[in-house]
């Protein structure tokens, strides 16, 4: 199926607040959306593509005859018809696919009592179970995760902001692809406060040892993931900014540079 259109229009929005252009009617124009984005904006492309999929659809199984043929084009592979065939040794629908051809190239009607009301049950059992997998799948991964945090210790990680909350930062870790959320009670800060400039959010740090830090969407911060307070589970955090430098006699910086340096703004 096509993008969540309402997701897809909040989206496009929110890349606009960042001066980020999206503008595409297919998959193909989606992926060429992305190769540009890879040219244009380098630091941010995977950023970029994180938000985009999040208006992406699962492709779903369904029987022809409960459809009009208007709905069969497969988004992500820009094909008009799809259908599975390949050999049925883990996919029940691969299965179907080939009992209902092999009926189909004999000239019979299929299997007794199947109908397109029954086959289609059968796609919605599919469809669950599809999900319900993938599911699994992405939780055993973040489960083994956590076991070799616990074993191996503090694994650093290079993060991305892609989202401000009132109380929290939600940090895409694109090496491992997957996102985490950064709790603002987890942190060594004496106090933080966020803020909206003309509909783009802020989150202002001041950390305990002195330091100061306004993080937004497409902000890159180091993260540490950590021993959660439960077997199995990991939590993230933003390490403190090293402590500033004490600067010599009579006010200058080492580098000679007497402007306050007590805010650092990354973006």
């Amino acid at each position: 199926p096509p993008p969540r259109q309402q997701v897809l229009k909040q989206v496009i929005e929110f890349l606009k607040l960042y001066d980020i252009e999206v503008d595409y009617n297919n998959v193909g124009e989606f992926q060429a959306c992305l190769n540009k984005f890879k040219i244009e904006h380098p630091e941010k492309s995977k950023e970029i593509e994180y938000h985009l999929l999040r208006s992406m659809e699962l492709a779903r199984y369904f029987c022809t005859g409960v459809l009009d043929p208007s709905q069969y084009h497969h988004y992500a592979l820009n094909v008009p018809y799809y259908t599975h065939f390949t050999s049925p040794i883990r996919r029940y629908p691969d299965i179907l696919v080939h009992r209902l051809l092999d009926y189909a190239v004999r000239g019979e009607k299929g299997p007794p009592g199947w109908d397109k009301h029954t086959i289609q049950h059968l796609c919605n059992h599919s469809n669950d179970k599809r999900l319900a997998a993938k599911t699994a799948s992405e939780l055993s991964a973040l489960l083994f995760l956590g076991l070799f945090i616990a074993e191996c210790g503090t694994l650093e990680q290079k993060g991305s902001v892609v989202k401000v909350l009132d109380h929290a930062l939600d940090i895409l870790l694109s090496d491992l692809g997957i996102v985490r959320r950064v709790y603002t009670d987890k942190l060594d800060i004496k106090a933080f406060k966020t803020r909206r400039i003309q509909s783009i959010p802020y989150m202002d740090l001041e950390w305990s040892n002195g330091r100061k830090q306004t993080l937004t969407a497409f902000t890159s911060v180091p993260v540490h993931l950590i021993k959660g307070d439960k077997p199995f589970e990991f939590k993230a955090v933003i390490p403190p900014p090293p402590p500033l430098t004490a600067k010599p006699a009579g006010g200058a910086s080492a580098a000679g540079n007497d402007e306050d340096d007590d805010v650092i703004t990354l973006d």
